[in-house]
């Protein structure tokens, strides 16, 4: 009874060529979804990687920081450090 009442109010031709532009913009819909999370889920992956290399970028430069403030034979601090030293002070 359904069937008849639906295919009165709707010729069956119209009704198929709604439901395949629907179809299709679902389709398009789901797509650019998709495609937009796939792009966030790279931009987190570079940003990591990203905060990666710069935090191993900072722990190098503590290490030369540290490298060219120490005296290699004695440990002690050297003339490098004690102008910047004087310098703040």
């Amino acid at each position: 009874m359904n069937k008849v009442k639906y295919s009165l109010l709707f010729d069956e031709k119209s009704v198929d060529q709604r439901y395949k532009y629907f179809y299709e913009n679902y389709k398009m819909i789901s797509r650019n979804r998709n495609d937009n999370t796939i792009n966030a889920i790279n931009n987190i992956q570079a940003i990591r990687e990203i905060n990666a290399r710069q935090k191993k970028i900072e722990e190098a430069n503590k290490s030369l920081r540290t490298e060219a403030i120490l005296d290699v034979l004695t440990g002690l601090y050297n003339r490098r450090y004690l102008n910047e030293v004087r310098n703040i002070y």
